[in-house]
């Protein structure tokens, strides 16, 4: 069975990949494209299988049909034997538990690989249960993607607080509204920040259902302010990240590729 030597995005494969069900069953009615429209942030690119060098073990999203509650599930890849099948975990609820999808229902598979979102349309072609739980997808016919720079931006609601010289040690609230592996753009009531002011920033992000605490330091590289029918003067502050750690900048691209897999149109 071939496997490829690639590295995944620096991401947690487990943002990877979706599935939603075909032809095959009907359910095609509910997912009548790869959601790779315009502002999609991923276009109708072609490419070959072998592009998204997916390793035994990858974990990819499955997006099942509307009769689940749970729609998107996590799978790993246990194999394949192009250009004939794909061997994947059996999906799963938040509990563990096993659910029911049958043969002939279609799928629609998402994965991020080396700055690349990828996706192709599948169907379970058969389940088996011994000597273990999993099953075989029909070999994609037809891959499709975009490569995505390197510091992809999504957009956001994520409650914020920060301090700095500016605050004189204390902290303000604020909103960031979007946001890459190398900063963000703040939203906050007055203009009292500059350019090259250096702040820390807190926030808690949410990373496949795992509530992360974020306290990072920032610059303030660009400032913008909005005097809109407020009564008090809104600024929007471009940020740069400075001094990550190797975890902070991993939390923060799981983040931004799960954004990106989950809502394509949130790419900023």
């Amino acid at each position: 069975m071939p496997t490829l030597n690639s590295e995944t995005a620096a991401v947690d494969a487990a943002t990877l990949g979706t599935l939603a069900p075909e032809t095959a069953t009907g359910a095609s009615q509910e997912v009548s494209s790869l959601d790779f429209g315009s502002g999609s942030g991923i276009a109708d690119d072609i490419f070959s299988f072998e592009a998204m060098r997916l390793k035994v073990g990858d974990r990819i999203q499955m997006q099942l049909p509307p009769r689940f509650a749970s729609e998107r599930v996590i799978v790993r890849l246990i194999g394949y034997l192009a250009p004939h099948s794909l061997l994947v975990t059996p999906p799963r609820d938040i509990d563990g538990f096993r659910l029911p999808i049958e043969e002939s229902e279609a799928v629609f598979v998402r994965v991020f690989a080396n700055e690349n979102a990828f996706a192709f349309e599948s169907v379970v072609s058969k389940i088996v249960r011994l000597p273990f739980d999993y099953l075989h997808l029909s070999f994609p016919t037809q891959v499709r993607g975009r490569n995505v720079r390197k510091a992809p931006r999504v957009k956001t609601r994520i409650i914020c607080s920060f301090s700095g010289a500016a605050q004189d040690g204390d902290s303000a609230p604020g909103v960031l509204v979007n946001l890459s592996a190398n900063g963000a753009l703040l939203v906050s009531r007055g203009d009292f920040l500059s350019r090259g002011d250096q702040l820390r920033l807190s926030f808690r992000l949410m990373i496949h259902g795992i509530e992360v605490l974020m306290n990072l330091e920032a610059v303030v590289r660009s400032l913008i302010a909005d005097e809109s029918a407020t009564r008090q003067e809104t600024s929007y502050f471009g940020l740069e990240f400075v001094n990550l750690t190797p975890t902070d900048r991993m939390t923060l691209q799981s983040m931004v590729y799960q954004q990106l897999i989950e809502q394509p149109q949130a790419m900023a």
